[in-house]
């Protein structure tokens, strides 16, 4: 079977807005095509953690492109500095059922974006892992792990080698070809602020078809 990596940070609303849409397609393709959902943290890539300013800066432009990927307000009394302990329970849900981390991978970036969740905090994790039918005990035994910590550094030192850039949300297709952020607006930053916005080259349901031929090419 043929895998379609998908690289992505759980702190960046333009991997949620993905993750949205080729979900049915998952599912779809799941006789030729394996999504493997890579760890990409772009504290580590960038040297620092993902702001507060620049995700609120990204958050209502990435949210008008998909009225499937729902965005609310974020309402938790503290912030999500680091996502490295959701990629550690990433690894720990898919250590148990490949369907379930696919389900647990979805609800966290929901519960970050459109519930407005800390989603670095253990007890909402732990809330997600119980709702999709993680087993709990090893479900936290592995996350504190450190082979849970080396699994994710493997998959960052292995994203060092293949992304050109290192952002989020990557495609890697199996001949090796990248893809950065497609069927998305173009943006130019000034540090933490938006000081230019292209439009995307689609928008909604319109933009399927750009992911259907990811996986199309993939078999």
């Amino acid at each position: 079977m043929a895998t379609l990596e998908f690289w992505a940070d759980y702190i960046c609303p333009w991997a949620y807005v993905a993750r949205v849409r080729i979900d049915p397609l998952i599912k779809e393709y799941k006789n030729s095509v394996k999504l493997e959902i890579k760890a990409l943290p772009l504290e580590w890539v960038n040297g620092v953690p993902t702001s507060r300013e620049s995700l609120e800066a990204e958050w209502w432009v990435a949210a008008v492109h998909d009225r499937r990927a729902v965005f609310g307000l974020y309402r938790d009394n503290t912030f999500p500095n680091t996502a490295i302990p959701v990629f550690r329970a990433g690894k720990a849900a898919l250590l148990q059922s490949y369907d379930k981390f696919l389900e647990f991978d979805l609800q966290v970036r929901r519960a970050l974006f459109q519930d407005g969740m800390d989603i670095s905090k253990v007890d909402v994790l732990l809330s997600i892992a119980s709702r999709v039918g993680l087993d709990l005990d090893r479900f936290r035994k592995y996350m504190d792990s450190e082979e849970s910590l080396e699994a994710v550094k493997q998959d960052y030192e292995q994203g060092r080698e293949k992304l050109d850039p290192q952002g989020s949300h990557s495609f890697v297709l199996p001949n090796g070809k990248h893809l950065y952020n497609p069927a998305a607006a173009s943006i130019t930053w000034d540090r933490d602020r938006i000081v230019g916005l292209n439009p995307p080259p689609c928008i909604g349901s319109n933009c399927d078809e750009i992911y259907r031929l990811l996986f199309e090419i993939s078999k």
